[in-house]
């Protein structure tokens, strides 16, 4: 298949279904042949009728158990099971303490990451898995699973492969958010431990153009944005989607720039922003913050005209 015709078919898939393909194979560099192979192999699985693991962005009231209170966005553990009738993405996971942990990014000669050693994953888990097979330690993915050295167990795992790399995977049900501060202070430590700041077009990301850019400077504007990322309440993705008047077929029109904050240990928060000050973090979908336009406004002018940008060489982006 020439890439015209697969980039004309990739006009009607999903793009969560895309970041799926892509968290699914380990990435060496971030290169246009390895995201167009992912996302062929993706238009491959869907022709053949394969399941797929995450599900598209829903009203509310047609995803279940997500619920949004006083108390924040509560995201029970999940029911994990697969069958051909469903519409989910078979990435990267493993259940642990009951809880599912999905991949979320390949990092290569990351070993300074490995904690504590907690477990290991028996694999066993395919679409045709019954649902009394998804017990403790089952998954789709086999091998030891470390701690995160700085991250609690309970939010991010760590497993490496046979070459080195290391993959991280993250708990992204059986939590509750109010606050963006609980997901990018508590968890993820964002504000004291980024180290650098890439971007990309929306446009960029989803054909894999890799057109990155790295800002320098402008450590003002950063800072006042990760500030409003800590001070927003969270809400459900989907209630956002319903809000905006947004269908399946435009939600993604929105979307303006990935944001790769790379950390000092070697990790990447990866961010999506929207029209309208949403941001989401790429390990957790559904849940999103709103924040105030003169500080989102001011982040996506300097991006829109590289201000104090240069462009970045390619790596691994989850």
């Amino acid at each position: 298949m020439r890439i015209p015709r697969i980039m004309k078919a990739m006009e009607h898939i999903d793009d969560d279904l895309i970041s799926g393909a892509l968290a699914y194979k380990r990435v060496r560099k971030k290169t246009g042949w390895v995201k167009w192979g992912a996302v062929a192999a993706c238009l491959c699985l869907a022709a053949a009728g394969a399941v797929f693991w995450q599900k598209p962005a829903k009203p509310l009231e047609d995803a279940p158990g997500i619920v949004l209170t006083e108390d924040g966005v509560t995201i029970p553990r999940l029911d994990v099971s697969l069958s051909p009738d469903d519409a989910a993405d078979m990435i990267g996971f493993f259940i642990y303490h009951g809880n599912c942990y999905v991949q979320y990014e390949w990092i290569e000669d990351a070993d300074d990451l490995l904690g504590e050693y907690l477990g290991t994953a028996a694999g066993l888990i395919d679409e045709w898995t019954p649902a009394e097979g998804y017990v403790e330690l089952a998954g789709s993915v086999t091998g030891d699973f470390f701690a995160v050295k700085g991250y609690d167990p309970a939010f991010m795992l760590c497993m490496k492969h046979e070459t080195g790399a290391v993959a991280t995977y993250i708990c992204n049900n059986g939590i509750r958010l109010k606050y963006g501060a609980e997901l990018y202070q508590d968890r993820l430590h964002l504000a004291e431990q980024y180290s650098a700041l890439q971007y990309e077009t929306r446009a960029s990301w989803h054909h894999g153009e890799n057109e990155l850019y790295q800002m320098n400077g402008n450590d003002a504007v950063i800072t006042g944005f990760i500030e409003q990322l800590n001070k927003a309440e969270c809400i459900p993705w989907a209630d956002a989607v319903a809000r905006e008047g947004m269908t399946d077929a435009s939600i993604y029109d929105i979307e303006l720039y990935h944001m790769y904050f790379k950390m000092a240990n070697g990790t990447t928060v990866h961010l999506r922003l929207y029209e309208n000050g949403y941001v989401r973090f790429q390990g957790l979908l559904d849940v999103c913050v709103q924040i105030p336009r003169d500080s989102f406004d001011a982040l996506v002018a300097l991006m829109r005209e590289h201000i104090d940008a240069e462009p970045a060489a390619v790596e691994n982006v989850s």
